[in-house]
């Protein structure tokens, strides 16, 4: 299993671009919560990094979480996934680009704490009305 360990933490900003299925499926069944940490830790630094992939390897990601899909120690925590979605919001700002927004407004409002995000929420409805 070692191996199979190797190949997929080398390469897991690859495999999130290429299947972030895959790699959800491979965080909630392997059962080593070190190497699964560092997996996590990996795949955040790749969101992070390739913005412009964010489209497609977010949303597994966020939706696996809500559904209770990964372990408890790969949940999002707070401010864990606030420098993706942060930058998803700038893009999406900048390049007027109303699918990002979708996606934000989508996270926002499956996020679990409404009453936190009911402004930002707003927010994001307004600036998708300005865009279109």
């Amino acid at each position: 299993m070692q191996s199979i360990d190797a190949v997929v933490i080398n390469n897991s900003n690859v495999l999130l671009t290429a299947s972030p299925p895959l790699l959800v499926v491979y965080l909630s069944r392997r059962n080593d919560q070190s190497l699964t940490l560092q997996l996590w830790r990996a795949v955040l630094s790749s969101m992070i990094s390739q913005i412009d992939m964010i489209q497609t390897t977010l949303p597994p990601i966020v939706n696996a979480a809500q559904r209770g899909v990964l372990p408890n120690h790969l949940r999002p925590a707070d401010q864990e996934l606030d420098a993706a979605i942060s930058k998803l919001f700038e893009t999406a700002i900048e390049s007027r680009d109303s699918s990002s927004l979708s996606l934000l407004i989508h996270i926002v409002e499956k996020s679990g704490k409404p009453q936190h995000h009911r402004l930002e929420l707003n927010l994001l409805n307004f600036v998708v009305r300005i865009l279109r």
